[in-house]
């Protein structure tokens, strides 16, 4: 009998581990980690051909990838698309890594007769494209064959655009990427077509050598291009404006607008969409894993249908999951490239942005890939304290946000506290009623993961010995979170317990997109009011001087799930 007990308590404790997996993202871990390129060698067979045929005119379009004369064709064969932006025109496997691929066999027929074709959604990452063609799985990659090179028409066509806030209100920051560029501006102006005023942007970028570990530095990057940035200001509070960005000796984008940020004040109506842990698709089904693709799509068009009621887009960490694959950043901008243009794109860091050995993140693991915050502080321009310091703050309508970096030392004696409490003492509660209060990892979490240090339990413990008491006094009202792949919503609740008054409403939103995270308690906290592990969604917040509403909304039906009201005396 006691046999038997120690047996359930080895099994139990192995189900809490695989959990506990679950839960930090290993599970859906990027695919190309698998990939061995330490094995790959290249054996170009001189029988087996691949070609592509399609033009691309612009990013985004398609091309039809066709092979045939394969011998004895496999299983684990597979197709590679590469980006040739680091200076080669060679495919070497072991020093760069593709930057997507599908098994041979997704093609109908392939295995009977080693001919197929697949079609690829293809960004323009400012490089040649080329296809190869691969024997021995992930395990022993052997290059077979290579494409014919595909060339987009203008590799400086301008891309990635997204806006973000400044604490100025009649500001606004564009950044944009282009391969180089000659003379990189914005135009804008109050009417379509019509732009009243010009800027030149100042441009930026970053190398291999600036990230801390593989793959970040060595098989994943990608060079990034020019990152080019422009704060348009004397801007009108709440006005309406058109603008186009790129070169005119190259190409301009597009005419997208903005409204401007409105005047702070209670009176004014604010309303936000947030989100945790999206991560990219792939419009190909691309990648393997499609469980990772579909729902990171589907929130991503989802909130491009709210953006006619929406001020601004909150992600509270695990931005793109590129994980130290450079090109997956890309897809990623790609992939909202119909929302960050429109409205203010906010975020903090999250583990899979800066987590890293050699850095100065506060958690030393991996789940970065090598990247430690590099191509997060490059590619978004907040209104940070500085770029080894990403915190910071800043008021939209009735809401003051403080935006907290769980990813850099916040315990009573670092930097960190110190900003956050000098920065909340000066919030002006008469105009700005409402506190928002974001990190990446939760101080209240319904989990089973006990690993220390960076485990969600201990990690929330950590939180709330060190700033729990300092929300208290500065009376945020909601704590947005992310890393568990789930939605949990508590009641008001201060050192643990539920309060009638004076309590902070903790909703953790990290389930937009990668794969779900089921590792909870058998029976829930006296604090948590609202747990759902089971679908994706996003979340809808609007408040007013009086009323802040907080919507949770499941990506499968686009209905609202979880609603709460938070009300406040005149």
């Amino acid at each position: 009998m006691m046999l038997f007990w120690k047996i359930v308590q080895v099994v139990l404790s192995l189900l809490a581990l695989h959990a506990s997996h679950c839960a930090t993202g290993h599970p859906d871990v990027n695919p190309l980690v698998r990939l061995r390129h330490d094995r790959a060698r290249v054996e170009l067979d001189g029988k087996t051909l691949i070609n592509v045929s399609g033009t691309l005119n612009a990013s985004g379009e398609w091309a039809d990838v066709k092979w045939s004369n394969v011998w004895c064709p496999a299983k684990t064969d597979w197709v590679g698309m590469f980006v040739m932006a680091n200076g080669t025109d060679v495919i070497n496997p072991k020093l760069q890594a593709p930057v997507k691929y599908q098994y041979a066999n997704y093609s109908d027929g392939f295995l009977k007769t080693g001919s197929g074709h697949l079609k690829f959604y293809v960004v323009n990452m400012r490089g040649p494209v080329k296809f190869a063609f691969f024997r021995g799985g992930f395990n022993n990659p052997v290059l077979s064959a290579v494409s014919n090179t595909l060339t987009f028409k203008n590799p400086n066509e301008p891309l990635q655009g997204h806006l973000s806030l400044t604490h100025n209100q009649s500001q606004m920051i564009l950044m944009w990427t282009t391969r180089d560029s000659n003379k990189p501006q914005v135009k804008w102006g109050t009417t379509s077509g019509g732009y009243t005023w010009v800027k030149n942007a100042t441009s930026t970028t970053y190398k291999a050598s600036d990230m801390c570990d593989s793959p970040a530095k060595d098989y994943g990057w990608m060079d990034p291009g020019a990152l080019h940035r422009v704060t348009m200001d004397n801007l009108v509070p709440g006005v309406r404006y058109y603008y186009v960005f790129g070169d005119e000796a190259c190409m301009w984008s597009k005419e997208y607008s903005f409204k401007a940020a409105p005047v702070t004040g209670r009176n004014i109506t604010t309303r936000v969409v947030a989100l945790g842990d999206m991560g990219h698709g792939e419009y190909d089904d691309t990648r393997e894993v499609h469980k990772l693709e579909q729902p990171a799509l589907n929130t991503t068009r989802l909130i491009g249908k709210e953006l006619n009621h929406t001020d601004f887009v909150l992600h509270v960490g695990d931005i793109s999951y590129a994980d130290g694959f450079a090109p997956q950043w890309d897809i990623f901008f790609d992939q909202i490239k119909e929302i960050s243009p429109r409205v203010p794109y906010m975020v903090c860091p999250g583990n899979h942005e800066s987590d890293s050995k050699n850095s100065n993140a506060f958690y030393q693991g991996h789940d970065s890939g090598g990247e430690c915050n590099v191509p997060y502080i490059n590619r978004f321009a907040m209104p940070r304290v500085s770029p080894l310091q990403p915190w910071y703050g800043f008021d939209y309508g009735c809401i003051h946000f403080v935006m907290m970096s769980t990813e850099h030392d916040f315990r009573q004696t670092s930097a960190q506290f110190t900003f956050l409490k000098e920065h909340m003492e000066k919030i002006n509660k008469t105009k700005t009623p409402w506190i928002i209060f974001s990190g990446h990892r939760p101080m209240y979490i319904d989990s089973t993961n006990e690993t220390e240090p960076s485990g969600e339990l201990p990690v929330a413990r950590l939180l709330r010995a060190s700033l729990e008491a300092l929300m208290m006094k500065y009376q945020v009202d909601v704590a947005l979170w992310g890393h568990h792949h789930s939605y949990q919503r508590t009641c008001p609740v201060y050192n643990g317990t539920c309060t009638t008054s004076g309590g902070v409403t903790h909703v953790v939103i990290g389930n937009a997109g990668r794969s779900l995270a089921s590792n909870v308690k058998p029976v829930k906290p006296d604090w948590l009011l609202f747990l759902d592990y089971q679908h994706y969604g996003y979340n809808r917040i609007a408040a007013n001087s009086t009323t802040l509403v907080f919507e949770y909304v499941r990506n499968n039906d686009a209905q609202v799930h979880d609603r709460f009201i938070l009300r406040k005396q005149t």
